[in-house]
Parts: structure tokens; C-alpha cells; sequence
């Protein structure tokens, strides 16, 4: 069993190049399946943000993450397509289907193939993922073993939208075209940093972090807030606040 919170913080470390690779900062789940599918991995020396398919893991340890090479790394960009349906379990509300409010989630149990064990929430409850109905940017749950919805039936219907001017639909056809053919800029993407801070929301500091002139930004036993992480992003400390905190 594995419990999100002791993953994020934890190094990645390459075994074939023997270098640590990053951090991993957030975890994000296939929301049809309730598994871990990516890991963020935070570089703590350029604070660029790469992404980690969870199948790429050889060893999960009580300290680090094992992985082959640092290949199994894509920067973020190359999996945006690929990630957008996955979604964060940490800090999201809950709903039972009746419509009462269940908690906020604070930690997730993962089982030994990463897929949801357990939820577990600001007022120490736990919900099984045998109750879970869906997951997004809430968290549904089903308590009644005898109520069996199906969020099928929710689902949009596609409709297709056509444009009886013949002239826009080309118009729409050659900016498409026009974008596609722009040179790719390299810089930009490469320095795409991590810019959701969410996940540290709760967590206790386990270091000082200061500027480098000495002002201290937070103490050992300190809980971030959105203050502090405001406050370090503005001097710089992100990648501290993210490492030494648990």
C-alpha cells in the first residue's frame, strides 16, 4: 500500500544514469479506472515540470522511485493531449449522491498496481473505492449498496455544428492550417514550470526556508496555506516549500 502523501516529496531516481531525476509534486488518477496514471516530476534545480507514466516505475521504495532512464521523463507539453482527463484526488470535495456533503480529500491509500484503495478526508473519515460513483473535479460517492446509478445515461450528446457560409469554414480551414504551419517555440515549452500549487495546501514544513538575505519565510511545523505558498513564489522558494514538506 502506498499513501499519496508520502510520494509527493519523494525523489525520482534514474538507474541506468544513477542521478536523481526530480521530485514528484502531484499525482494525477485516470478518473474511469480510479489508478494512478502520471506522476508530476518537479526538477528542484530549473523548476521545469516533466511527467512520469506511472507504467514507466521499476520500484516504488519507502524513500525514492526507481525508474530505467531519464527518457521515461516527457516534458509536460508532449502529455498535455494525454492528460487532460486525468485529474488530482487531493483537496477535492465530496458529494454522496443523496446530495449531502461528505469532507474534502486529504490523502489517498493506493494498493500495490496503484489503483484507489481508500479516500481519506479532513474530518478522518474514509470512503472505499467500491463507493466511488465518479471522479473529477469532485468526488461522488454512493453509500447506499442498494442505489445503483448509472452515470451513463448523463452523458452529452454530440452535436455537430455546421457553418452554411461557405467563405468562414474556409476562413476557420487556413488559420487552422496558418497555426499548424508557425515554427514550434522550443524555448517557451521548455520552460514551462509547474503552476498548480494545490496539492501543497495542509502540508507541514519540515525545514526552515528562507531568502537569501536571510528573512525567514517559513519555520519547521509550519502548515502552508495559500499565504505561503504566494509568499515563496514570489522569492523563489516553491521547489523548497515542495521538498521539505510532508
Amino acid at each position: 500500500m502506498y499513501k499519496v502523501s508520502e510520494l509527493i516529496s519523494m525523489p525520482v531516481i534514474s538507474l541506468y544514469d544513477s542521478m536523481e531525476l526530480g521530485i514528484i509534486s502531484n499525482v494525477l488518477f485516470d478518473a474511469k479506472y480510479h489508478k494512478c496514471k502520471y506522476l508530476i516530476i518537479l526538477n528542484d534545480k530549473n523548476g521545469i515540470q516533466q511527467i512520469l507514466d506511472c507504467k514507466n516505475i521499476i520500484k516504488i521504495g519507502s524513500e525514492c522511485v526507481f525508474i530505467k532512464n531519464s527518457t521515461m521523463l516527457e516534458l509536460s507539453h508532449n502529455q498535455d493531449k494525454n492528460t487532460e482527463n486525468s485529474v488530482t484526488l487531493i483537496n477535492n470535495k465530496c458529494y454522496s449522491l443523496e446530495g449531502k456533503y461528505y469532507g474534502t480529500s486529504n490523502d489517498v491509500i493506493l494498493d500495490d498496481k496503484l489503483k484507489v484503495n481508500q479516500i481519506i478526508f479532513d474530518n478522518l473519515s474514509t470512503i472505499l473505492e467500491k463507493n466511488i460513483s465518479n471522479l473529477g473535479k469532485v468526488i461522488l460517492i454512493n453509500l447506499d449498496s442498494n442505489q445503483k446509478t448509472s452515470l451513463a445515461k448523463y452523458k452529452p450528446k454530440t452535436k455537430i455544428q455546421t457553418n452554411k457560409k461557405d467563405n468562414m469554414v474556409k476562413i476557420m480551414i487556413d488559420t487552422i492550417e496558418k497555426d499548424n504551419a508557425k515554427p514550434y517555440n522550443t524555448k517557451s515549452s521548455i520552460n514551462k514550470i509547474i503552476t498548480d500549487y494545490k496539492f501543497l495546501i495542509g502540508r507541514i514544513i519540515n525545514k526552515q526556508i528562507q531568502t537569501p538575505n536571510g528573512e525567514i519565510i517559513a519555520r519547521p511545523g509550519t502548515t502552508i496555506n495559500k499565504d505561503l505558498v504566494n509568499k515563496a513564489s514570489v522569492y523563489g522558494k516553491l521547489v523548497e516549500i515542495a521538498r521539505y514538506s510532508q
